[in-house]
């Protein structure tokens, strides 16, 4: 019997373009690729937890057609630290996919070995949540394309040590942004820390920011003519305003101070409609922020990113 076996671990992707299936693999790091997984995975796999996996969850694991792999060798049997890094590794990219492009994905991952036979065996996985994360409507129709995993590929290396070594305070922000994402529903409390993550990242450790510097900052590194809607599906499919990040972010502000001070919406922003969702309703414009709070976050942590390795570079 072999000391070592080929493991891979999967992380799957529910909201990729369906352009990509013919253009897969597409490596994403030097380590680990987005791959069409298709028939990869059987219910039968899945055999050993059957009596707390349920039916609808081996099923969903077998649908599974995309996902983000790494492979790499590692003892046969039980749990090690190499399991634990590969998960760890595609934990990373798959924050750094929804800093570029956030979709209602939530982060699973299954590991498997290849057997002496060549089958695959899985040896262990994280549960599948089947309640998709609350993305401001601005995001609901997103999926992920061909440009977008490119650019993953030429930011992984420095994304990978800035979430490693890089300053605490964009470490931080990151956090905040992919909390309020996985692991917070209540809109309200979104906002919130969204806006907690922007003030992060432009922090310098010393004190609390002013309101001016912040602006500036954030200028900086996403310019105030920008529309929050420019690249989203929506605006394809919907008629939705241009709404600048100039022209809101004052207004974020204000409505995180007043929501952590126990104030509400102001009138005129719950009676103010901006455009209707997929499913309908009207968003107002306080939702309209929510959409602009998570956008500038994200355009903020990117060009910080990007500014760093170019200092670094130097």
């Amino acid at each position: 019997m072999s000391e070592g076996s080929k493991k891979a671990t999967l992380v799957p992707l529910h909201y990729l373009s369906l352009e990509l299936e013919q253009k897969l693999p597409i490596p994403i790091s030097s380590a680990a690729s987005v791959e069409n997984v298709r028939g990869l995975l059987k219910e039968r796999h899945f055999e050993l937890w059957g009596e707390y996996l349920a039916k609808r969850d081996r099923e969903a694991f077998e649908a599974t057609r995309f996902a983000l792999v790494h492979r790499y060798d590692g003892p046969e049997y039980g749990s090690n630290k190499e399991d634990t890094a590969s998960q760890a590794l595609l934990y990373k990219l798959f924050l750094l996919l929804r800093l570029l492009k956030p979709t209602r994905t939530r982060f699973s991952a299954v590991h498997i070995k290849t057997t002496d036979a060549n089958e695959i065996e899985v040896s262990s996985f994280t549960h599948l949540t089947f309640t998709p994360p609350n993305v401001p409507d601005s995001e609901r129709l997103n999926v992920i394309t061909e440009d977008d995993l490119h650019r993953a590929d030429e930011m992984s290396g420095h994304f990978l040590n800035v979430v490693d070594h890089g300053p605490a305070n964009l470490r931080r922000a990151i956090r905040f942004y992919e909390e309020a994402y996985s692991d917070i529903r209540d809109p309200v409390l979104q906002i919130i820390t969204w806006v907690m993550g922007i003030e992060t990242a432009c922090s310098d450790e010393r004190g609390v920011v002013t309101q001016d510097q912040l602006l500036k900052r954030v200028s900086e590194y996403v310019p105030f003519d920008q529309d929050v809607y420019a690249g989203s599906v929506l605006k394809e499919r919907h008629v939705v305003p241009e709404l600048t990040v100039g022209a809101v972010i004052s207004d974020v502000l204000e409505l995180r101070n007043r929501l952590v001070h126990g104030l509400w919406i102001p009138q005129e922003w719950s009676e103010k409609v901006m455009y209707h969702s997929i499913s309908g309703p009207a968003v107002i414009y306080a939702d309209a922020l929510r959409d602009a709070a998570s956008y500038i976050l994200r355009r903020l942590i990117v060009g910080l990113i990007v500014s760093h390795q170019k200092s670094f570079d130097i």
